[in-house]
């Protein structure tokens, strides 16, 4: 069946992913990092604000979500794998 093929299929996946951003990161030099990587700062902080605008005005205000759908679907939407 599909359950005995795929069987641990999710955590090799996961496993490859964070060998290859391990590979990312072990090519890239500290001061790039630094110097890049602040710059994005403002721009993920704006990202984060209009994210939790958006839960608090349509999910709570609008939707009237309970806040724990609200947090599980934020992390769904934002965290990732």
């Amino acid at each position: 069946s599909n359950a005995e093929l795929f069987g641990g299929s999710e955590s090799l996946g996961l496993a490859l992913m964070l060998v290859f951003f391990a590979a990312i990161g072990a090519c890239s030099s500290v001061s790039s990092v630094l110097r890049f990587g602040l710059a994005v700062v403002p721009f993920i902080a704006v990202l984060v604000a209009v994210h939790a605008a958006f839960l608090v005005v349509v999910g709570r205000w609008w939707l009237r979500l309970p806040v724990r759908t609200l947090l599980i679907a934020s992390n769904a939407n934002v965290g990732g794998p």
